[in-house]
């Protein structure tokens, strides 16, 4: 077993199951700057235990978006590569009578017969013989939380001695790492119940828990790469520098005292408080840092026809809105119209402050002193970021 020599462990502890999007590595970021700011380790453990979803490609992927982040971790594990000392704690739970292995009656997916867990073709399966208790425990961000585990009944902590699942393997490791701190998803307040019993039932006591609240889409509801979230890999493709997507995410739901907005990792690692996290979920936009818009020339006469005349029709509440006009004027309100009276590509630059919840486009007035509507192919909006020709 590792011991933590008295020091801050956290870790990060992903399946590779898929590519994961900005609120996973925002949870990986907390995790990281609370280790750093208390002298301790960062682990990064891989939870490959679901061996039909689980692929060498999201590994991959999961640890080169780590080092383009620049969050660097103290050790790597691989729960398949410790499955036999899984075995000798599924074992101690069974002989002390933690544990048990259940004669379940197989039922298909999808089948009428109830049982108290995910359904099961399986004959046997090894379930935790739950005491029935009422378990509890401090949130370095939510306070007291408290549950009665009755409801849980008896459940399953293995397939057979040598499966064991997300609850056991969990507990296991984070007993032999030294983990000290658990920063992760509010998605999870759920799950800690069982994992407390477990860590009783084996002797040990919990580590601290942080929940962190959920980031949320343009809709208000969870992020998914459905609704906005993108994989870090994305935001590399696109040109995003590490530096301000670390910078983004730290600011969703945490703050510094003085509200400064730019800050670099190591004036994060001293500035922050764990305590300071907000408790409701963050609104996650995709801007970060400059958007630009390019209006360029006429293919057919070498220059875009004058003038180009926009207004913008962004809605949301950063604390600024700083505008950069290709033509060297510049605008701080929220919802300029500017003319452009010569030059060829006109370039628009909008960067906005952190916390903020926008939804921004640039809407053609007209061009050339015609409608936009009359110009055969052109968009009646453009979102910022993109480019488009006038023909």
């Amino acid at each position: 077993m590792n011991h933590n020599d008295g020091k801050i462990v956290t870790r990060f502890a992903p399946s590779p199951t898929g590519y994961f999007h900005v609120g996973s590595y925002r949870t990986a970021l907390f995790s990281c700057i609370f280790a750093r700011q208390n002298g301790g380790k960062f682990i990064l453990r891989i939870e490959d235990t679901d061996k039909e979803r689980s692929k060498k490609e999201y590994e991959e992927n999961i640890i080169e978006s780590l080092e383009w982040l620049g969050l660097k971790y103290d050790a790597f594990f691989r729960q398949s590569d410790r499955t036999e000392i899984y075995k000798k704690y599924i074992q101690k739970l069974i002989d002390s009578g933690h544990a048990y292995i259940s004669q379940e009656t197989p039922v298909k997916e999808g089948g009428s017969i109830a049982a108290t867990t995910k359904s099961t073709t399986r004959a046997e399966v090894i379930r935790f013989r739950n005491p029935k208790n009422k378990v509890s425990f401090e949130d370095m961000i939510r306070g007291k939380v408290e549950f009665d585990t009755t409801e849980l009944g008896d459940f399953v902590i293995a397939k057979s001695i040598d499966e064991p699942i997300f609850h056991l393997v969990v507990v296991v490791d984070d007993i032999e790492m030294g983990i000290t701190n658990i920063i992760r998803g509010e998605d999870h307040i759920s799950n800690t119940p069982r994992q407390i019993l477990i860590y009783e039932a084996l002797g040990f006591t919990p580590p601290k828990y942080a929940h962190l609240p959920l980031l949320l889409g343009k809709d208000r509801s969870k992020l998914s790469k459905r609704n906005g979230g993108a994989s870090i890999t994305e935001y590399r493709r696109r040109g995003y520098l590490p530096e301000a997507v670390v910078n983004y995410l730290t600011l969703l739901g945490w703050h510094p005292k003085d509200d400064k907005e730019f800050l670099t990792f190591e004036e994060i690692v001293k500035e922050f408080e764990i305590n300071r996290i907000q408790k409701g979920g963050a609104n996650f936009i995709t801007v970060v840092g400059p958007l630009t818009s390019k209006f360029t020339q006429d293919p057919s006469s070498g220059k875009a026809p004058l003038p180009v005349t926009f207004t913008d029709r962004s809605i949301g509440s950063p604390t600024s809105w700083n505008w950069n006009f290709g033509d060297g004027t510049t605008s701080k309100v929220q919802n300029p119209t500017h003319t452009f009276t010569s030059g060829g590509a006109f370039d628009v630059k909008l960067t906005v402050a952190r916390g903020a919840t926008i939804d921004t486009s640039t809407q053609i007035v007209n061009v050339g002193g015609v409608p936009v509507a009359d110009f055969a192919g052109a968009p009646t909006s453009v979102n910022v970021g993109e480019t488009v020709a006038f023909t």
